[in-house]
């Protein structure tokens, strides 16, 4: 089923927030040659829409209750589906990004328990992993951080060393107080891009973070994607800033294999993501009351195209 793509000649095609839309992108910026980590819940690398693009990286999880053993498969279905937004066959972004699923997520229990979660060590240790992994291989990369941690979470990224070519999508998560986040984005890598979330009239999520911290906007309400399942086949809509950053951490993966793009650099990568963006067309930024809201980047994200 097929309707209008909405475009700007020259410029890039918008990312749908909801279908049915035809999705233009570019076959040669399709992610072909970048790395995308995914630091989540896991991931089912052998759900069809991966086509053997997807493979489970090393586990970070502290096990914090005695006797229990987090495995390595994603079991709550966040991580893969995330992963499906960056670069599943029918529902991501870059058709052609490798995916590696690193999972910092412990005993796979409910979002309501009290135990659920990942811990900042572990989430360093994965940062440190992706960072030592590029440093090896050298290939473009970008690293997908649809999680959030409190005050502690972003400034820890800080510590990592920045290589070029290795670049970082985070959520604008909901939960962090929006005073705090603002130095969150601060303390955090001047490279790392804050994702805020938006619906299908391009209005920013009722659930979003918003502010001076965010950089882009990309769709986050009710988006389809890859699932976990014993047939991988599966698939699911969920809504979140979660959801909204993967959709960056795909355009991110483009803009790293177009062949027009020399400069690798995450600089250059950003600077790329920000010239595509749709400028002023999320008409709840500039009609808000509320004095942070005002100050959102007012940047709808866009493909190359």
């Amino acid at each position: 089923m097929e309707a209008e793509t909405r475009t700007i000649p020259g410029h890039g095609a918008k990312l749908p927030a909801a279908g049915p839309y035809v999705y233009k992108y570019n076959d040669k910026s399709s992610g072909k040659g970048v790395i995308a980590y995914v630091i989540d819940t896991g991931i089912n690398d052998k759900n069809v829409q991966f086509g053997g693009r997807a493979t489970k990286g090393p586990k970070f999880v502290t096990d914090l209750v005695p006797g229990t053993v987090t495995n390595n498969n994603d079991n709550q279905g966040h991580g893969t589906h995330c992963a499906g937004i960056i670069g599943s066959k029918d529902y991501g972004v870059a058709k052609d990004v490798e995916i590696i699923g690193i999972k910092v997520f412990f005993h796979d229990l409910p979002h309501s328990s009290e135990l659920y979660g990942a811990t900042n060590s572990d989430i360093m240790a994965a940062l440190n992993y992706i960072v030592k992994e590029y440093q090896r291989h050298k290939h473009p990369s970008v690293v997908n951080l649809s999680l959030g941690g409190g005050v502690l979470a972003m400034p820890l990224i800080a510590l990592l060393p920045r290589p070029l070519g290795l670049a970082w999508s985070s959520a604008a998560l909901p939960e962090m107080r929006r005073e705090t986040s603002q130095h969150l984005r601060q303390a955090g890598p001047p490279l790392a891009i804050t994702v805020a979330a938006s619906d299908i009239k391009d209005s920013i999520a009722g659930f979003s973070n918003f502010g001076k911290m965010i950089d882009v906007i990309a769709p986050g309400v009710e988006i389809l994607s890859t699932w976990i399942g014993l047939n991988n086949t599966k698939t699911e809509s969920i809504s979140g800033t979660s959801i909204a950053c993967p959709h960056v951490a795909g355009i991110i993966s483009s803009i790293l294999s177009d062949p027009e793009v020399v400069d690798k650099s995450p600089f250059n990568a950003t600077s790329e993501l920000n010239i595509l963006a749709d400028k002023n067309k999320s008409g709840g930024i500039t009609v808000s009351p509320h004095p942070s809201m005002i100050k959102t980047a007012n940047a709808l994200s866009q493909v190359p195209y």
